[in-house]
């Protein structure tokens, strides 16, 4: 028994010296890159669901990551023709983002494993197509597992958002702000009978509420003017009632559209009861879909990338040309 493990070794580290040193270095290079690239994408979900990034900008070197790892993993597919290389390499890439775990959960291994399933299911079929195509056929190749790879990132991205987001932050992702923002901008301008004065964006409740005070004035609910100390009752009335509606504690100098979607993300919460442990779930579903709807570009700067590497390749002499003869099985009569 001991001899036939021994010979099986030796047979393994045989097969090892066979592999060329470009495929394991090409192997090990998209592995890196792709675990730089996830760690980067780990480091900014706390920022995005704060929503604390200044502008889209900060996003884009978590994106150009992806993209250099999508080009990696395509040309890792093509090139490294060893399946006792390629597959392990395709396994790590998937698996690396779900490293970032510190506590492992049920769903999470479930989706690790898909993914890493995924991943090597992606890189037979891009081998396989590669090393039938006439010529480079890049393109061709890369539609049979590149959009597979940015599934599997968006699935691991959103993995990331699910074990990060809590109740209160999956209601504000559901409902963003600039919903209020655009439905009270609107609603005022078309001036609703209630007699509400037009909200700006900066507006404060006490002027809000001195608004409302004016058109009273105005409408002769109260003759002849009135006194500051007669103003600042009424503002404090309509203050208290105002607090009274919605059921929350009002200063004067908040924000109008602030405090408006602080009451409602609240009435959400109550109204959603005991099925709000399920938001972040329907949260990280909604984030999922975007993040894919955001790859479909990434996939053709990814296929662009991995043209001109495989064109940098040649020139600087790491791939080579050479004639094979491709024989293919057929069905006939």
């Amino acid at each position: 028994m001991a001899g036939r493990v021994r010979l099986l070794i030796e047979g393994a580290r045989a097969e090892m010296r066979k592999i060329p040193l470009k495929q394991l270095a090409l192997s090990f290079c998209a592995i890196g890159i792709s675990g730089a690239a996830f760690w980067l994408w780990e480091r900014a979900i706390p920022s995005l669901i704060a929503g604390e990034f200044g502008s889209y900008s900060a996003l884009l070197l978590p994106l150009g990551g992806l993209v250099i790892s999508g080009a990696l993993f395509t040309l890792m597919a093509f090139f490294v023709q060893s399946a006792a290389v390629r597959i392990p390499a395709a396994a790590a890439i998937a698996g690396i983002p779900f490293a970032f775990f510190a506590e492992w959960t049920v769903p999470a291994g479930a989706v690790a494993g898909a993914a890493i399933f995924s991943a090597i299911f992606a890189a037979h079929r891009m081998s396989r197509e590669f090393s039938l195509s006439l010529g480079l056929g890049i393109s061709r190749a890369a539609k049979f597992g590149l959009p597979l790879f940015f599934t599997i990132a968006a699935l691991a991205v959103s993995t990331f958002y699910a074990a990060r987001i809590t109740e209160a932050q999956a209601i504000t992702a559901l409902f963003p702000r600039s919903v209020i923002d655009f439905t009270l901008s609107r609603f005022t301008a078309l001036r609703a009978p209630a007699g509400l004065p037009k909200i700006t964006k900066d507006m404060t409740v006490d002027e809000l509420l001195g608004e409302l005070v004016i058109q009273q004035l105005q409408q002769g609910e109260l003759l002849g003017g009135a006194p500051k100390e007669e103003l600042a009752r009424l503002l404090a009335r309509e203050r208290e009632s105002f607090a009274a509606q919605f059921g929350i504690t009002i200063r004067g100098d908040e924000n109008v559209l602030d405090l408006f979607y602080g009451a409602v993300t609240n009435r959400l919460q109550d109204l959603f009861g005991p099925y709000r442990v399920y938001l972040p779930l329907a949260s990280a579903v909604a984030f999922f879909f975007a993040f894919k709807l955001v790859t479909y570009p990434l996939y053709f700067f990814a296929v662009a990338l991995t043209a001109f590497l495989i064109w940098l390749m040649r020139v600087t002499k790491i791939l080579t040309s050479e004639t094979r003869t491709i024989s293919i099985e057929k069905l006939a009569l």
